[in-house]
């Protein structure tokens, strides 16, 4: 992914030799966990692929259409694709490695890649606003090879608890509770429950973006980009707004990237000015309004001569009246701070579940920490405050910082320098910290009177174009410090 920032919003200038996100970890197309699965030759691993086609035919022909849309969002096909794709983006960095504990075995690839298929089959009969995992679980547990999986009960009992917890209220105790199983399944050799469980739950949060969202020309709420309105905060508005995440292995992070509009920068730019505590309570309160009037309505039409359908059309009618109050009371805060409290909320949200997650994944060798916004290339964590990935170290920012200065202003007549001389020069042995302080260091946000540095930053090189270091240097090693206090 080649960065492209302006000066005057990031101070950042990208070369044009620079095709790489110094920061996020782009998936490869050669390394995915179907791969796992279709490389096997052996009776039993083919038994398995077939399964897995038939599996997704019969997704495909009999119940993934009856999957209704949830707050303007696909929950079908696209849905279970881009989770794979997201699941594959977790994996990239153990999957290459097959000494690794990441390598997963033929079945825990089934196992997962059959999960994924039916985690939300459930969706199709259970309530909405509740849990649909344990559903799912009930039908794949009563109606397993009808589904197309293998006809095995050890394999299908596997499949039923990897769906039934991805949703949980309850997700860390039930995660515990597949701790406690074997990690071995006779005749199948090493499953690991509980990790599948954790990929499938962030596979699945991690499906947020506009990928997701039903396109705005099929949309019944006609919302755009643009049309982020107050009383339009839904889950699907707010997605169009998210043009990817990304899973950042070396940085211990998944990033939430949002696209470069005006509603988003402005939403950032405002979110220190106000109060939050109020905020909150507003947007929540709009929210529950808002669900509440759309069951309303949805009963309203269901049987409208009757006694029932009366008194829900009055129930409506006050809502309607309800949210009316509840936004005009709030049209002073501007729909770019309504943006951004939905937005952090979300974030804080998917920081709880990394956190619960993080240990079962621990054991797979992947060690994501925290969960971030990215606006322009700055990071900012669930506070609206702008953040530095859980990797860099104080000591080494400090170090690459004054070596980019005494590189920079030390040696006449030359404007370009390597990150292998930096690290050299700042005595720092992992060359891709070096490029991570380097990057932070030219996406930096600094108050209008400061001076921050224009820097040229490529895939190999990076050169100063003007300003100086001190204040960005001393920003970023007090971020860090701050950071490392807090933990």
């Amino acid at each position: 992914m080649a960065l492209a920032r302006t000066p005057e919003r990031s101070h950042a200038c990208l070369s044009s030799d620079d095709n790489t996100d110094l920061t996020l970890c782009e998936p490869r197309d050669d390394v995915k966990l179907s791969d796992i699965l279709f490389a096997s030759t052996s009776e039993f691993g083919k038994r398995l692929q077939d399964s897995y086609r038939r599996l997704r035919e019969t997704a495909i022909e009999e119940w993934a259409p009856a999957l209704p849309p949830t707050e303007e969002s696909h929950a079908g096909l696209p849905h279970t694709r881009n989770v794979e794709r997201e699941i594959d983006k977790l994996l990239l960095s153990v999957l290459g490695n097959p000494e690794g504990a990441g390598c997963l075995t033929e079945t825990e690839a089934y196992i997962l890649l059959a999960a994924i298929q039916l985690h939300d089959i459930g969706r199709s009969t259970a309530e909405r606003n509740e849990p649909h995992g344990r559903r799912s679980a009930e039908l794949i547990g009563g109606h397993g090879t009808e589904l197309g999986l293998i006809a095995d009960k050890h394999i299908i009992r596997c499949v039923e608890q990897v769906c039934g917890c991805h949703d949980s209220r309850n997700l860390d105790q039930e995660l515990n509770s597949l701790r406690r199983q074997p990690t071995t399944l006779e005749g199948y050799g090493m499953v690991r429950l509980p990790a599948l469980a954790a990929l499938l739950a962030l596979g699945d949060e991690m499906d947020e973006s506009y990928l997701r969202a039903i396109p705005d020309y099929v949309s019944s709420k006609g919302a755009t980009r643009s049309d982020a309105r107050f009383c339009d905060l839904r889950r699907g508005t707010i997605r169009r707004l998210i043009c990817a995440t990304e899973a950042d292995a070396a940085g211990h992070c998944i990033v939430s990237i949002l696209a470069d509009c005006p509603d988003v920068s402005a939403a950032i730019e405002r979110w220190s000015t106000i109060d939050h505590s109020a905020i909150r309570g507003s947007v929540k309160e709009l929210s529950d309004v808002i669900g509440c009037h759309e069951i309303a309505e949805r009963l309203a039409g269901l049987c409208p001569r009757e006694t029932f359908g009366q008194k829900a059309k009055e129930l409506c009618d006050k809502l309607a009246a309800k949210k009316k109050q509840v936004i005009d009371g709030c049209s002073c805060i501007g729909p770019e701070v309504a943006i951004a409290c939905v937005l952090l909320d979300k974030i804080e949200s998917k920081n709880v579940k990394l956190a619960i997650l993080r240990k079962h994944l621990c054991g797979l060798g992947m060690d994501y920490e925290e969960w971030f916004l990215d606006v322009a290339g700055v990071l900012f964590d669930k506070d609206g405050k702008q953040c530095v990935e859980p990797s860099l170290d104080h000591i080494d920012a400090r170090l690459v910082c004054d070596a980019m200065k005494r590189l920079a202003f030390g040696i006449f007549n030359r404007l370009q320098f390597s990150y292998e001389e930096l690290a050299a020069e700042a005595r720092v042995v992992n060359l891709e910290t070096v490029r991570r302080i380097v990057r932070r260091v030219a996406l930096w946000k600094l108050p209008p009177e400061a001076d921050p540095p224009i820097l040229e930053v490529g895939s190999t090189n990076w050169s100063l174009v003007s300003g100086a270091f001190e204040d960005s240097a001393k920003a970023l090693v007090t971020a860090i410090l701050e950071k490392t206090h807090a933990r």
